[in-house]
């Protein structure tokens, strides 16, 4: 009896080792590695130089890096085109707190968008950080207007257009004729603005909302040569039929 006892209790004791869960001893200590700020803008001018600043810290303690704790710290940034394809690679230069990097070779680049990554690594402390976005290149540097400005400016004066040659087609008075013709100026001056506008827009979108301004201008003294050529013609008529009334008088 006292045998067995012995037994169940070893049993008891030998599973107690066997199934034991060991304790955690690992401590979650945050993020890790270097977290890259560069002043990476959204829109360049074509062709104009450009520069940014790459600044870099330890991302558990906020720490800076710096060419002398950090000697071995090499910063890359890869330029890609919308398609992907691979079009420049360059490496920052340090300078005191900060690393300096040139994109000016890619200021010929041709107006589009563009992605970047920036990779920074010190293969000695191992520890490393990147980041990542796009940009893109327009004409002015700017934003590009996506209002539909352009299509309100064609319809517009599509509008006038046509009524500039209704105008001249439906003056048929002898004494008009110079009024006539110059109307028919009009007609074709717009008809080649109209087929020069979208050549404009595709050549160069960023125009767009400077030439609403000229295009608007232009509508305006349109309405004034209209409006002039109304109170003329009316002046016209009063005049011819005040003078007929007074011949038949006599």
């Amino acid at each position: 009896m006292k045998k067995i006892l012995i037994l169940i209790i070893g049993i008891i004791l030998f599973s107690s080792f066997v199934y034991a869960v060991a304790p955690v001893t690992t401590i979650f200590t945050g993020d890790t590695g270097i977290h890259v700020e560069i002043n990476i803008m959204s829109y360049y001018k074509q062709g104009e130089a450009r520069w940014s600043v790459v600044q870099l810290f330890n991302e558990s303690s906020g720490y800076q890096f710096n060419i002398t704790s950090n000697p071995n710290m090499i910063c890359k940034m890869r330029l890609r085109d919308s398609h992907g394809f691979e079009l420049s690679v360059v490496e920052a230069i340090p300078h005191n707190s900060h690393w300096d990097l040139n994109g000016s070779s890619g200021g010929n680049n041709i107006i589009g968008d563009y992605a970047w990554t920036l990779v920074c690594n010190d293969d000695i402390a191992e520890i490393g950080g990147f980041a990542s976005g796009f940009f893109k290149i327009t004409n002015s540097g700017k934003e590009p207007d996506n209002n539909n400005y352009w299509l309100v400016i064609i319809i517009a004066l599509s509008i006038m257009t046509v009524g500039l040659g209704f105008i001249g087609f439906m003056i048929k008075d002898k004494y008009l004729k110079k009024l006539k013709a110059f109307f028919f100026l009009l007609f074709v001056v717009n008809v080649l603005l109209l087929g020069c506008l979208p050549l404009l827009i595709s050549l160069n979108p960023d125009t767009v909302t400077s030439f609403l301004g000229v295009a608007i201008g232009y509508f305006s003294v349109n309405l004034l040569v209209s409006l002039l050529f109304i109170y003329l013609y009316s002046f016209h008529l009063v005049t011819k039929v005040f003078k007929s009334d007074c011949e038949d008088k006599r």
